[in-house]
């Protein structure tokens, strides 16, 4: 930081200097003449060859000179008896060692990125104290890129112009794109889309390209860092492309939609890894592969948005036409580092605003591809509201008619049911006839009494069915309506003779199956009491049946003077079957009291 701040101090410096300089505002191409040295001469040899060769162009681009030294001879001319001060400017943004001597063989500058004031500017520059008339002679050695330069001869005022004005335009660019960078890196923490993620990645190594590229990190960091990514050339270009397939590979959605294409990418992804080990080493470097490869991958990745998007991708409209854009400034950029070409020099920055136009608009990609989403939802929103609409509507149809299907069956089984409890109870009906007319035969009184009972036992039964076919509810009997039934049966034909009155307490509604036990029970017990207990009157009979604590209990007390049950003979049926229907049939617990009156009380679980 520290270093940076002093960096920064020396640039306020050189400005206050220019600004107060007297100097005139000429600009000086100096005629310069160049030599290819191959077999690593000293400076003296270098001085005293004649074969130098004139620069007829204000730009050299000698492409990648893989052996031997570049020099350059500067004539500059000096016909006053007074010091001119110039600054000889450099033109060029990467260069691994440079030298600068006058005639004598001193040197000016002995390292391209010294900490000195020259460094404070993005060009290499050099102040320069011109006595007399006298040659200088420039020493480039550079193995690892493209060896292009211009030479201009500045005052101080052409200098302020032009280096002030590049600086704040670099440093503007820059903060566009890093800002644009952060912007996706908070969208990308937000959404989780990787998209994002690679696409950070991938603008983050294109900015540290260019940094090195238009020597924007001289002016911030010590030499050893600026050697650092002069070095680091093909893993520069490695990872921009490599960081690119990943991106392109999860924005395009490649792995699924389109195999082949993914396919070149994961070759393009392996390319970057394996070059840098391979041409990126002190003992065999060959920037030639990385420039071709990401030569290569431009035209590739440009075709690939362009495809996906012709094949219905929306998405992919912004991507191709920011790809497009580049595609023109990476061919001129690699073609003249290849030095196939030399216009470079006219727009080195070009790259650089291209970035950030590529940035801008593959923001605008996310943000495009957003809103076709949200376009999409909405399609399909709207879809599915129709189609759960539709849906309802047939479901809708489809219960009603179900519905008036069910409910016609329903009636059917109702109707079908009445009549089977109707039938069944008409069968009773006429078994009880047949009773009545073996009991008028019968000369027997005990055989006439078992008639009686019998008719009783089977009217019990009789009275379910009837009370069930005349009711809406099939499937419980109510039971206080059917012992009432039982009860006024009693009194119209047995209770002739005796008065007897009965109380009821009953709420419940009980299955048809225990139902009939019940009131064969409750048949049974009444019977036996008008045999047994009533006397001739204040006869009483309370009959409870109540549900308690998910129990039914049943309560029968007449008001006889009771029995005693180990008198009972055993063939007596009435007692028996109440016994035999309870615990077995209703799997009931019997509570039998006959002290002073006949009391029973069961409790069922249904």
């Amino acid at each position: 930081m520290f270093y940076m701040y002093t960096k920064l101090m020396k640039i306020f410096i050189l400005i206050l200097i220019m600004i107060t300089s007297l100097l005139a505002n000429e600009n000086i191409n100096p005629k310069t003449q160049i030599y290819i040295d191959l077999n690593s001469s000293d400076f003296n040899t270098i001085k005293n060859i004649d074969k130098f060769q004139e620069i007829n162009t204000t730009y050299t681009n000698l492409g990648i000179v893989k052996k031997g030294d570049i020099w350059v001879k500067i004539p500059l001319i000096n016909d006053t008896n007074n010091t001119i001060h110039r600054y000889l400017e450099m033109e060029n943004l990467i260069f691994e060692n440079v030298v600068l001597y006058n005639e004598d063989g001193k040197i000016i500058t002995t390292r391209l990125r010294s900490p000195n004031l020259s460094q404070s500017t993005l060009d290499p520059t050099y102040v320069l104290e011109i006595k007399k008339t006298q040659d200088y002679y420039l020493k480039i050695t550079n193995h690892k890129t493209t060896s292009r330069f211009s030479l201009h001869l500045k005052n101080s005022i052409n200098f302020i112009d032009k280096s002030i004005s590049n600086i704040i335009k670099i440093i503007f660019v820059f903060g566009f794109i890093i800002s644009l960078m952060f912007y996706n890196v908070l969208i990308y923490f937000y959404t989780k889309d990787k998209s994002y993620l690679y696409y950070v990645i991938y603008i983050a190594a294109v900015l540290l390209q260019q940094a090195s590229y238009v020597s924007i990190i001289a002016l911030f960091f010590p030499p050893s860092v600026v050697d650092f990514f002069h070095s680091t050339w093909i893993m520069q270009i490695g990872l921009m492309y490599l960081s690119a397939s990943l991106y392109a590979r999860r924005f395009l959605h490649t792995q699924k939609n389109f195999p082949r294409l993914d396919v070149v990418y994961k070759v393009f992804i392996a390319l970057a890894i394996i070059e840098v080990p391979l041409f990126g080493t002190p003992w065999f470097y060959l920037s030639e592969a990385g420039l071709l490869t990401g030569l290569l991958f431009v035209f590739f990745n440009t075709f690939t948005g362009v495809y996906v998007y012709l094949k219905g991708y929306k998405q992919a409209r912004f991507y191709a036409l920011a790809w497009l854009m580049l595609v023109v400034g990476y061919t001129t950029i690699i073609m003249d580092a290849l030095g196939l070409i030399s216009v470079m020099y006219k727009m080195p920055n070009l790259i650089l605003y291209l970035t950030a136009i590529e940035a801008l608009i593959l923001s605008l990609a996310f943000t495009d591809r957003y809103i076709i989403l949200q376009s999409e939802k909405k399609k399909s929103d709207q879809l599915l509201m129709s189609t759960l609409q539709n849906s309802e509507s047939k479901i809708k149809k489809e219960i009603e008619l179900k519905t008036k299907e069910l409910q016609h069956a329903l009636d059917s089984k109702q109707t079908l049911f009445k009549e089977l409890h109707h039938r069944t109870k008409n069968n009773l009906q006429l078994i009880i006839s047949l009773i009545r007319m073996q009991k008028v035969k019968s000369k027997c009184l005990e055989e006439s009494k078992s008639f009686d009972d019998l008719e009783g036992r089977i009217r019990a039964i009789s009275k379910t069915h009837e009370i069930l076919y005349q009711k809406g509810d099939l499937e419980l009997v109510d039971m206080d309506e059917y012992i009432s039934e039982l009860v006024e049966e009693f009194e119209e034909t047995l209770l002739i003779e005796k008065e007897c009155k009965f109380e009821l307490d009953i709420y419940a509604f009980i299955p048809l199956r225990e139902a009939v036990y019940i009131g064969i029970i409750v048949n049974e017990m009444i019977s036996n009491s008008i045999k047994y207990a009533l006397k001739d009157k204040n006869n009483l009979i309370k009959i409870y049946l109540n549900h308690v604590k998910g129990t039914y209990v049943l309560s029968y007390k007449d008001s006889g003077d009771g029995f005693d049950i180990n008198n009972i003979r055993d063939d007596a049926l009435g007692i028996s079957l109440i016994k035999t229907l309870a615990v077995d049939q209703l799997n009931a617990q019997i509570v039998m009291h006959t002290e002073e009156s006949c009391e029973y009380i069961l409790s069922i679980d249904i």
